[in-house]
């Protein structure tokens, strides 16, 4: 592998996405702080429960859940190849990758990409300022070419 190209990239879990959209609705008031708490403990005992070797056994559709429970930033800053992390800023995980740089700072890594699409979310459709997301309109193509370019002009 010579580059690595991430869109809608999450390095930490696609486990930490419900929670943290949770306590965005909650503290917004769309949700109670109740709810928030149980969307939360929902998340952490499913996650206990995709866990366990037996679980697995008697579910094997949670084999790709398991792997979705686990970050990835430790390897990601490890890599030596150039790395374009593409993500649309509705996106709940946008927050995160906006701080992604402090980690690949703190590692020493220069070797990385962030492009952020303004009001876009996780699947680059755009949405407005009420929250309702255009699937008419996606922006995958956009998306794509820019990573084209990027890949032709990064080695």
């Amino acid at each position: 592998m010579t580059q690595l190209g991430l869109f809608g990239y999450n390095p930490n879990s696609r486990f930490e996405q419900p929670i943290r959209q949770a306590r965005k609705d909650a503290e917004q008031g769309i949700i109670s702080w109740e709810k928030a708490d149980s969307i939360s403990i929902n998340q952490f005992e499913f996650l206990k429960e995709i866990q366990h070797p037996d679980s697995l056994k008697k579910y094997p559709s949670y084999i790709s859940w398991n792997s979705f429970s686990k970050g990835t930033l430790s390897e990601l800053v490890t890599l030596k190849i150039p790395i374009y992390i593409a993500y649309g800023s509705a996106d709940i995980i946008a927050d995160f990758c906006d701080l992604l740089p402090i980690y690949f700072i703190q590692n020493r890594k220069e070797n990385y990409t962030l492009k952020r699409y303004a009001n876009l979310e996780h699947n680059f459709f755009p949405i407005d300022e009420k929250g309702i997301v255009d699937y008419k309109n996606g922006q995958w193509k956009s998306v794509i070419s820019d990573f084209l370019e990027w890949m032709n002009h990064t080695k």
